[in-house]
């Protein structure tokens, strides 16, 4: 019976080995946990969260860009300008409870001289508050502050393209910027 069991035990140690072998090689993940805890109730709406803004077809001349783009800081022209616009719902009463009064933007992204570089070595995407005459500073720093209303917020920035390196090269001039908002 001693050796039975003996047989026994030497097989299930075996086969404990062997599985302890098989589960070394299986696969792992990572989780990513995000989240913020903020006293602040506004919520990014979905549809703000994930944006594509579309230039289209911006021609390298006069049609285009102030001064035909033929100089360093020339700017796209008001009709390839487009806007960004960030929704803020379910905001609460400013001030009530210690509620934020003000927001502010902060964009990040691949920076080049305060623009966002994009994929085309001459061309930047400037930012714009919404007065589209402000530049957001260098993107180092959050947009100027927007007085908040209690419920739904509109933010609105203004995006362009910037000559920033002559001659202006044609093709692609694709980017990506991420933002945050800020409560105060």
């Amino acid at each position: 019976m001693k050796f039975s069991a003996l047989k026994f035990s030497v097989a299930g140690l075996s086969l404990l080995a062997l599985s302890s072998v098989h589960a070394q090689s299986t696969q792992s993940g990572i989780v990513r946990f995000t989240g913020n805890i903020s006293p602040v109730t506004c919520i990014v709406n979905l549809g703000s969260r994930d944006q594509k803004i579309d230039f289209g077809i911006v021609p390298p001349n006069d049609r285009g860009f102030t001064s035909g783009g033929g100089a360093v800081g020339n700017v796209a022209l008001p009709a390839h300008q487009r806007t960004i616009t960030i929704r803020l719902d379910g905001c609460s009463t400013p001030g009530a409870n210690n509620q934020p009064t003000t927001a502010t933007v902060r964009f990040d992204g691949p920076i080049r001289n305060g623009r966002i570089n994009t994929s085309n070595a001459t061309a930047d995407i400037q930012l714009l508050e919404n007065n589209s005459t402000t530049a957001i500073w260098d993107l180092s720093g959050p947009s100027a502050p927007v007085n908040l209303q209690s419920g739904t917020n509109t933010l609105n920035y203004i995006a362009r393209y910037y000559v920033a390196a002559v001659p202006l090269a044609s093709g692609e001039a694709n980017a990506e910027a991420t933002f945050t908002m800020n409560y105060q």
